[in-house]
């Protein structure tokens, strides 16, 4: 009787160590998530920003090449580089003419 108790226990005792290490594996599967779903963001506005950026530069580019300025290639270029990741917003612009009060 007393063994069928024990053993009665050490089948609880597995049991729970089984359901604490999933909820182990299930607590860092969701950390995770979140870290996943922040750095998601942070592209997201990135991205966002880049693309602001770049609509700016090609009004410019478009205004340049209407006006047949010769600031159209160094549009073109940053426009380029920006685009392809090789300079933040604020790079791109802080290298330009451009300015954001320039074109609403």
């Amino acid at each position: 009787m007393v063994n069928a108790e024990i053993a009665k226990g050490d089948r609880a005792r597995r049991t729970a160590d089984g359901y604490t290490a999933a909820v182990r594996r299930l607590h860092a599967r969701v950390e995770a998530a979140e870290v996943a779903i922040v750095e998601a963001e942070t592209e997201t506005d990135r991205a966002q920003q880049t693309l602001g950026t770049a609509v700016v530069f090609a009004g410019a580019l478009v205004d340049a090449l209407a006006g047949g300025t010769g600031d159209a290639w160094d549009i073109a270029h940053t426009l380029g580089t920006l685009t392809s990741g090789e300079l933040t917003p604020q790079q791109a612009l802080a290298l330009s003419s451009l300015a954001p009060k320039r074109h609403r």
